[in-house]
């Protein structure tokens, strides 16, 4: 009776249990590679983003480099003024 029990409702249970059908086979991989899809897109667009932000950046440097330039001209302008003006101050005392 033991032996009977044994082969026929264990030996198919376990042998189900060994393997691993196509399908799950499949599905299991699929779901790998779709985390791993996952995972790129979001790469792609840290990296896209990051990309946006540098040519912004860049921009903004030159724009601020211009604008450091154009301050220092009106600082020599001025500095000129300045000068011109106390030389005119003593000539005139």
């Amino acid at each position: 009776m033991r032996t009977a029990f044994f082969a026929i409702v264990l030996v198919p249970v376990l042998a189900a249990c060994g393997t691993v059908d196509f399908g799950d086979r499949l599905q299991s991989e699929g779901a790998a590679i779709s985390s791993l899809g996952s995972r790129w897109d979001n790469g792609k667009e840290l990296v896209d983003r990051g990309q946006a932000l540098v040519r912004k950046g860049r921009k903004k440097i030159a724009e601020g480099e211009d604008m450091v330039e154009d301050g220092e001209d009106l600082i020599e302008r001025g500095e000129d003024l300045q000068q011109s003006a106390e030389q005119n101050y003593k000539q005139q005392t």
